[in-house]
């Protein structure tokens, strides 16, 4: 294994190992090179050159990675405990980097430092200025790569972190009908978003029936737009639902939505019609007298 010294070729006292199999060769280079770097290969027969290859780039695809992990918890001090692994770095050259984030990814606390064979994370949720549920965000990385773990959330609850921050409607009174939107319009805002599976507007009926809409949002804002055009008139008890992603629910009613169907338009609209065509038929009958 030769490489490039800026002037000539140098050896590099390098581990090299090949072998064949049918028609392939197969290179196994320890520790060659400063990665990334370029390469070429050259193979040689007894007397001369028998083949060589393009220049090439060699990178270094491994990543680091985790193990295993453990979290226990004792009261509202939790202790989490990472195994971290590099297949061509030493553990002790890995990074490591954690933060303890709220419901916004705000960091309520946070340390770095170099990896040792076990990563110890504690943290006391009891202390933690949030009401969402405190969650780790931990990070490991080599010289080129992170590797960024998913949140661990630090509950076994979640649900009771998530809340419902507002939820209002724009008007309780919709009216529908030809020529009308009849669109109810509002909003829901909600906290710990990371841990929600979903959030839904829910209309229930005096005749013991429910109508779900599944909202969309950004951000813990949830805005609602629904269409009253297919719902029968009545009286519905509004609500906002949201899910935890533990299976979990909370709802607030929102008041009371009174729909109701409007065709005055409609009638206005063919009484006009109506004399219109009058109006042409005594325009006609003059016209021929």
């Amino acid at each position: 294994f030769y490489q490039w010294s800026g002037s000539d070729f140098t050896a590099t006292g390098t581990v090299v190992e090949s072998h064949e199999s049918g028609t392939s060769v197969f290179i196994h280079v320890e520790h060659g090179c400063t990665l990334p770097c370029r390469l070429r290969i050259l193979t040689y027969n007894a007397t001369d050159l028998n083949d060589d290859t393009d220049w090439f780039s060699l990178a270094d695809t491994w990543r680091p990675l985790i193990m295993d992990a453990t979290v226990n918890q004792t009261l509202s001090e939790w202790t989490l405990t990472f195994t971290p692994f590099d297949i061509d770095t030493a553990v002790t050259s890995l990074a490591y980097s954690w933060e303890v984030v709220d419901g916004n990814l705000k960091t309520l606390d946070s340390d770095d430092g170099l990896c040792s064979s076990e990563l110890v994370v504690t943290v006391d949720t009891s202390t933690t200025p949030t009401l969402d549920v405190p969650s780790v965000a931990l990070n490991i990385s080599d010289s080129h790569s992170t590797l960024q773990s998913p949140l661990v959330a630090l509950s076994g609850e979640l649900s009771v972190r998530v809340a419902i921050k507002s939820a209002s409607l724009d008007s309780y009174i919709i009216t529908t009908g030809p020529l009308l939107e009849g669109t109810i319009t509002g909003e829901i805002r909600v906290s710990g978003e990371m841990f929600i599976d979903s959030v839904r507007f829910a209309l229930h009926s005096s005749l013991d029936y429910w109508l779900n809409f599944t909202l969309d949002g950004k951000d813990g804002i949830y805005p609602i737009e629904v269409s009253a055009n297919s719902i029968s008139d009545g009286v519905y008890d509004a609500y906002a639902v949201v899910k935890d992603l533990g299976g979990g629910s909370i709802s607030q009613l929102m008041g009371a939505v009174h729909i109701s169907t409007d065709y005055s338009r409609v009638i206005l609209i063919s009484v006009v019609v109506a004399g219109v065509i009058v109006i042409i038929k005594v325009y006609k009958m003059k016209s021929s007298s």
